[in-house]
């Protein structure tokens, strides 16, 4: 019993000790230990990003990072941190600002601010904004911090796909050349490289598509259907939506065409994904400029329309006491569009009808 007793003070007195080491720390220390914990909710994201859509890992960063800022205000390391986050969750003028904050704070001496802010304006479509901050961050990179292979990969990335937005092919070919040169040396700081090296290499078959080298465009989308990563189901339906494209119009190849337009939208049936939608529709649009009778459109359409038909009745299901009109209209717009003469649109039409209007 008296051993009990002792172990039991010991624990308390280690205890307090904890605390009173706490609550003595500067607000500075407090800031830099909670940056350290929301790095590591945000770590966890990263991981499980393209697997899972669950985002409750990042609303616990974006607590952390908070708190920092409020006990120091001046830390340009919670600003660009939970500028990230708010990026992740596509609020994209939040990270905007913090992303200003952070560079008011530091001064234009650190590179990878102005990637982080060139990445939010790519995002917010904002082209000439995010390619001026990568080229502000590469010349950091050259003069201050040296090059960190890994930071450029993403550098380069943004900035390829922002000339690409803009029509400037070949300089978006050039720069997607430059962040596989730099994979093909190996990463060391990103997370699922070959999801990222999957993308750029996407992305570089759509730039040689651009400038008609067909047989380059259908090597990297290849390459992405065989990459053996962890891809989102996205990735892969493009590449085979790009690669039909390649086949079709570039080398005349009708049947190769039809096919892996039809791969695409399989695989989007099939594995979902945040493009799924916008995939199918342009399957479906393409593959009836190419010919209304195709054997594609004879075995999806009906797939496709109940695909459709699945997510409405799923919306009314799930948002019963706050019914939200404009989505279910929206699903069905798209149901018409792959076949307007689909009995299930009357039937969604009657279910609509029949719940009660609760807007949200």
């Amino acid at each position: 019993m008296k051993r009990v007793f002792i172990i039991i003070f010991i624990l308390g007195i280690f205890i307090i000790l904890i605390f009173y080491c706490y609550y003595n720390l500067s607000p500075q220390q407090k800031a830099e230990k909670l940056i350290k914990k929301g790095d590591k909710f945000f770590e966890k994201y990263e991981v499980c990003e393209d697997i899972v859509s669950d985002t409750s890992e990042l609303l616990l960063a974006l607590k952390c990072y908070t708190k920092a800022i409020q006990l120091s205000p001046y830390n340009y390391e919670a600003h660009t941190a939970r500028g990230r986050v708010y990026n992740k969750l596509g609020q994209y003028q939040k990270a905007i600002d913090n992303a200003n904050e952070a560079i008011k704070i530091i001064g234009n001496n650190l590179s990878r601010l102005y990637r982080n802010r060139g990445s939010v304006y790519w995002n917010l479509n904002q082209y000439q904004k995010a390619i001026d901050d990568c080229n502000k961050a590469l010349e950091l990179k050259t003069i201050i911090d040296h090059i960190d292979k890994d930071d450029c990969i993403e550098i380069y990335y943004f900035r390829g796909q922002s000339y690409y937005q803009l029509g400037y092919y070949q300089k978006a070919l050039d720069d997607f050349n430059k962040s596989i040169d730099i994979f093909k040396s190996g990463t060391e700081t990103i997370v699922f490289p070959e999801v990222l090296e999957a993308e750029v290499c996407l992305a570089r078959a759509l730039c040689y598509y651009k400038l008609k080298q067909y047989h380059n465009a259908i090597d990297d989308c290849i390459k992405v259907i065989n990459n053996n990563g962890v891809l989102d189901a996205d990735i892969k339906a493009w590449a085979y939506y790009h690669l039909g494209l390649s086949y079709y119009y570039g080398l005349g190849e009708s049947q190769k065409g039809i096919y892996n337009l039809y791969r695409a939208a399989v695989l989007s049936l099939e594995m979902g994904g945040s493009d799924a939608d916008t995939i199918l529709l342009s399957v479906f649009d393409e593959i009836k400029k190419i010919d209304t009778s195709s054997w594609v459109i004879g075995k999806l359409s009906q797939k496709a329309v109940e695909y459709f038909y699945r997510k409405a009745f799923s919306e009314i299901e799930e948002i019963y006491n706050r019914y939200d009109e404009k989505r279910i209209t929206e699903y069905m717009e798209k149901m018409k569009r792959i076949d307007p003469s689909s009995p299930l649109i009357q039937k969604l039409m009657d279910k609509i009808y029949a719940e009660p209007k609760k807007k949200k």
